[in-house]
């Protein structure tokens, strides 16, 4: 089954847009991207109990904090946030970020 990106939902600073939502995947997988403006912040740390969330890099770098160790998020990489992991983001640089998320299961709906 082919997705197609929602339109763009403020989150703050932040724009999410998903590619895959919990219904289309048979609640398996959800997907988003998530646009972090130069000099945002998720604005508090959080953990999620029934999901693990997988993030990778589309560009700038985005910095994690999970579980109190920093992970900076490039193009091309990824980082894994296992379920119960506080964890938040912020964009520390001069250029705009974006990473796609990928939640299992798919429990998120937007």
């Amino acid at each position: 089954m082919t997705a197609l990106l929602s339109e763009t939902m403020q989150v703050g600073a932040m724009g999410i847009r998903f590619a895959l939502e919990a219904g289309q995947s048979d609640g398996r997988a959800t997907a988003f991207e998530c646009h972090v403006p130069a000099g945002a912040r998720m604005p508090a740390p959080h953990s999620h109990d029934a999901f693990d969330e997988t993030n990778y890099g589309l560009a700038g770098v985005t910095t994690f904090t999970i579980d109190g160790r920093e992970h900076e998020l490039h193009p091309g990489e990824a980082v894994f946030v296992p379920r119960g992991a506080v964890h938040g983001f912020e964009n520390r640089g001069a250029a705009d970020a974006s990473f796609l998320a990928v939640v299992t299961p798919g429990l998120l709906v937007p």
